[in-house]
């Protein structure tokens, strides 16, 4: 009998802080077990210097949205913002790419 993949999946949610310019943070919680080889190459492009970070930068709301669990990020009106590909699209490209970061930094292989 051969051994599942799920077997190496170490914990289900991990979490990461992104600072604010206020001195707050936002708490993203992520799935390690969706973050893949596939997922790292695409994010990798994204926080290195890819040579067409635009395109690169159009997929990062599907990516984030695929490993985001959950967050306590708020709109204006104290509401949870959504975690779809859309709502994700809409933030600014600076705290999209602060996330991402964030969550390829805390991976590591093996983990």
């Amino acid at each position: 009998m051969g051994i599942k993949i799920s077997n190496f999946y170490v914990s289900k949610g991990k979490t990461v802080k992104i600072g604010a310019s206020d001195g707050n943070y936002l708490t993203v919680v992520y799935d390690p077990e969706k973050f893949t080889t596939n997922m790292v190459g695409k994010l990798g492009s994204i926080v290195s210097d890819a040579s067409d970070q635009l395109a690169a930068l159009s997929v990062l709301p599907e990516l984030l949205s695929t490993i985001i669990l959950s967050w306590d990020l708020e709109d204006e009106n104290d509401q949870p913002y959504p975690t779809t590909p859309f709502s994700i699209g809409e933030l600014p490209v600076q705290i999209m790419t602060n996330i991402a970061t964030k969550i390829f930094e805390d991976t590591t292989v093996g983990e």
